[in-house]
C-alpha cells in the first residue's frame, strides 16, 4: 500500500515502489510504456545512491515526497478515473504522460544533485594528488628520496643511466 511505502527507509523506497509500480504497470496504458520503464530505471539508480545518503541531508525530503508519495497519487489517481475516461488520447491519459514526464525529470535532477557530491569529491582528490605529485615533483626537482618519478611516455630516464637499449 502506499501507506507502507511512505514509511519505508530511505533507502528502501525506491525498490519498493519500483514493486509497486511494476504491480499496476498493467493498469496504465501501453503508451507509457517507455515512461514507466524508465521510471524504473531512474529509481534503480537512485536506490543505490540514497544508500549513501544522510537522513538529515536536503534531498532526503525532495525525494522521499517524490518517490513516497508524488508518484504513488498520480499512478492512482490515473486509474480511478473510471476506464471510459482512460481510453487512448483521453485527458486523463496526455495528464498521465505529462505527470510522469515531470516526475522522471525530477528523479533525474535528484539522482544528478546526489552524484554532483561524488563528483565534486573525485576533483577534490584528483586536484590533491595533482599538487601533490605533479606539481610537487616538479618543484623539487624529481629527486627526493621516495617521491614518485614518472616520465613521459616513451622516454629513457636520463642519459647514461644503463636502462634497456643503452650502451
Amino acid at each position: 500500500t502506499i501507506d507502507t511505502i511512505r514509511n519505508a527507509e530511505l533507502a528502501a523506497l525506491p525498490v519498493r515502489v519500483e514493486r509497486w509500480l511494476e504491480a499496476r504497470r498493467a493498469a496504465l496504458p501501453a503508451t507509457a510504456a517507455r515512461q514507466v520503464d524508465e521510471l524504473l530505471l531512474r529509481l534503480e539508480v537512485l536506490a543505490t545512491q540514497l544508500e549513501k545518503v544522510e537522513g538529515s541531508a536536503p534531498v532526503v525530503q525532495d525525494a522521499r515526497k517524490l518517490i513516497g508519495e508524488e508518484l504513488p497519487r498520480l499512478v492512482d489517481s490515473f486509474t480511478s478515473v473510471p476506464e471510459a475516461y482512460r481510453q487512448r488520447g483521453s485527458e486523463a491519459e496526455a495528464q498521465l504522460h505529462e505527470g510522469l514526464e515531470t516526475i522522471s525529470a525530477e528523479l533525474k535532477r535528484l539522482s544528478e544533485q546526489l552524484a554532483r557530491g561524488d563528483l565534486d569529491r573525485l576533483a577534490i582528490e584528483g586536484r590533491f594528488l595533482e599538487i601533490k605529485y605533479r606539481q610537487g615533483t616538479a618543484a623539487s626537482g624529481g629527486d627526493e628520496a621516495g617521491s614518485p618519478q614518472t616520465a613521459p611516455a616513451g622516454a629513457s630516464g636520463p642519459a647514461g643511466s644503463g636502462g634497456p637499449g643503452q650502451g
